[in-house]
C-alpha cells in the first residue's frame, strides 16, 4: 500500500485524545518483539555484570558483650571527698562511646600494622568504609548490650581476619588507655599525698607548740574551774549569811518589841510591925496594941534585864553578819574581774586552738582520702578493662556466601527496568510514527472512505 503522508501534528493529537485500553494493547502487541528484546538485553546485561563483572563481597561478623558496671564513688558528702573521688574514675562505658571508639582511626592504623597490610592499598579511612558497627538499641543503662562488628571484603578469609583483629585491637586499646589514665592519676595522687602529709605534720606540730605554751587552754580551764568554784563557795556563804542576817534581824526586832512592853523596874512590898496606944484604955492603964504595915520599894525587872541582854547580843550578831557579808562581797568583787579576764583569755586561745584542730582534722581527712584513693587507683590500674568489661560472644569466621552482588535481585530489577524501558520506547515510537499504513488509518486519521487498494510489486520496485 502506498504510504500517504499527512500533517504530523494532527495524528499525534488525535492519538492522545482517543487512546483507550484497546489501543494500548494494540501498541504493546505491535511492538512486543522490541519489548521482549529490550527485556532480554537488560536481563543478559544484569547477569553478565552480576556474575562476571562485579567482584563478590563477603561479610564477616564478630560480637562482643559490653558489661556496664556502675562506677560507684565514695566520699560524696564533702567537697574535698567529691574532688578526690573524681581524680581517677574508671572510664564510663556507654554504648555510644564504645561504637565511636571502635571507629577510631587509630585502631584502624593499629590493625594495618598488626596484619602488616600494604598502606598504599589499605588506609584507616578505607577500613572504616569496609566496617559497620551495630549496637543493641534496647540495652538499658547499667546492664549488658551486644556490639556487632561487621567487616566486608572481597576475600572472605581477610574479612574474618580484619573483624577479629579490630576486636582484639579495640580491647587492647581500652586496656592501654585505662592503664595510661590510672598511671597519670597515680603520679598526681602521689604528689598530692606528699603535700597532704607535709601539711598534716605542720598542723600537728602547730597544735603541739600551741598546747606547750604557758597559760595554755587546759591550764586556763583549770584556773577558771577553780575561780568559779571559789566564787560559788563565796556566793553560797553570802546567801547563808543573808539568811542568818535576816533571821537575826527578825529576832532583834522581836526583842525590841518585847523590851518595849516590859517595865524596867518593879515595886516590891514587905510587911512592917507598928505599936500604938489604945485611947480608950489609956485611962485604965491598958497595954499598947501591935499593928502591921506594908513597906514598898523599886527594883530592876529581871525579865527586862534578860531581854536587854538578849537584845544586845542580837545587835552584836547583826553587826557581825553585816561585816561578814560585806567582807565576803569584797572577795567576790575581787574574784569576778579575775574570772572575766581568765574567760576572755580562754575564749581567745580556745578559738585559736579550735581553728588549728579543724585544720588538723581537715588535713588528716585529706591525707586519708588521698591514701585510700591511691590504693583504689592501684587496683584499677591492675584491672584489664578490655577483659573485665568486654566479653567475646562470637569470633568472626570466613563466610562461605557473598552478601553482594545479590544476583537474583539484580536480575529481577533488570527485568522490571527493561520492561519499563521497552513499554516507554514502544509508546514513544508509536507517537513519533506519523505514516498511514492501513486502510483503517485512512478512515481513522483522515475521515475518508477507501475506494480500493493497489498492491505494490516489490520486484518492480527493486528493479
Amino acid at each position: 500500500m502506498k504510504e500517504v503522508m499527512h500533517n504530523s501534528s494532527d495524528p499525534r493529537e488525535a492519538m492522545l485524545e482517543e487512546i483507550d485500553l484497546r489501543s494500548i494493547v494494540q501498541v504493546l502487541n505491535k511492538w512486543r518483539w522490541y519489548i521482549i528484546l529490550i527485556v532480554l538485553l537488560s536481563l543478559l546485561s544484569a547477569g553478565l555484570i552480576s556474575f562476571f563483572v562485579i567482584e563478590p563481597v563477603f561479610e564477616a561478623s564478630t560480637s562482643i558483650m559490653v558489661v556496664q558496671t556502675r562506677n560507684t564513688q565514695q566520699y560524696r558528702d564533702t567537697g574535698i571527698g567529691e574532688t578526690v573521688a573524681d581524680l581517677s574514675p574508671l572510664p564510663e562505658i556507654t554504648i555510644n562511646n564504645v561504637v565511636r571508639q571502635i571507629k577510631n582511626p587509630e585502631i584502624m592504623s593499629r590493625v594495618i600494622s598488626e596484619l602488616k597490610l600494604d598502606r598504599e592499598v589499605y588506609t584507616a579511612e578505607g577500613l572504616l568504609a569496609m566496617m559497620k558497627v551495630y549496637s543493641d538499641a534496647n540495652a538499658r543503662s547499667g546492664g549488658s548490650s551486644i556490639i556487632d562488628i561487621k567487616m566486608q571484603h572481597t576475600d572472605p578469609a581477610l574479612a574474618a581476619l580484619l573483624a577479629n583483629t579490630i576486636r582484639q585491637q579495640y580491647l587492647e586499646f581500652v586496656s592501654e588507655k585505662n592503664y595510661e589514665q590510672m598511671s597519670n592519676s597515680l603520679a598526681f595522687l602521689s604528689d598530692q599525698i606528699k603535700e597532704a602529709e607535709a601539711n598534716l605534720n605542720a598542723r600537728a606540730e602547730e597544735l603541739k607548740k600551741f598546747d606547750e605554751q604557758p597559760r595554755g587552754v587546759f591550764y586556763l580551764e583549770k584556773e577558771i574551774d577553780s575561780k568559779v568554784s571559789t566564787l560559788n563557795h563565796y556566793r553560797g556563804i553570802i546567801n547563808q549569811l543573808v539568811i542568818d542576817y535576816e533571821r537575826t534581824l527578825a529576832g532583834q526586832e522581836q526583842l525590841r518589841q518585847s523590851i518595849a512592853e516590859t517595865p524596867q523596874f518593879i515595886e516590891i512590898g514587905r510587911p512592917v510591925a507598928l505599936q500604938q496606944v489604945n485611947p480608950e484604955a489609956e485611962g485604965s492603964g491598958a497595954a499598947l496594941e501591935a499593928q502591921e504595915a506594908i513597906a514598898t520599894h523599886k527594883e530592876l525587872n529581871p525579865v527586862y534585864v534578860t531581854i536587854s541582854e538578849s537584845l544586845s547580843q542580837r545587835e552584836t550578831e547583826v553587826a557581825e553578819k553585816v561585816a561578814q557579808i560585806a567582807s565576803t562581797k569584797r572577795m567576790v568583787d575581787q574574784l569576778q574581774p579575775e574570772l572575766d579576764m581568765l574567760q576572755a583569755e580562754y575564749t581567745e586561745k580556745k578559738t585559736r586552738r579550735d581553728v588549728i584542730i579543724t585544720q588538723l582534722e581537715l588535713a588528716n581527712r585529706t591525707y586519708n582520702l588521698l591514701s585510700e584513693k591511691y590504693v583504689q587507683t592501684r587496683i584499677s590500674q591492675a584491672v584489664d578493662l578490655g577483659r573485665t568489661n568486654f566479653l567475646t560472644i562470637t569470633a568472626a569466621e570466613a563466610p562461605k556466601n557473598p552478601i553482594k552482588p545479590r544476583k537474583e535481585l539484580n536480575m529481577a530489577i533488570a527485568v522490571v527496568l527493561g520492561l519499563m524501558v521497552g513499554v516507554f520506547l514502544s509508546f514513544f515510537l508509536e507517537m513519533m510514527d506519523n505514516t498511514i499504513k492501513t486502510p483503517d488509518d485512512v478512515q481513522k486519521y483522515l475521515g475518508l472512505s477507501v475506494v480500493g487498494t493497489i498492491p505494490l510489486r516489490r520486484k518492480a520496485i527493486r528493479g
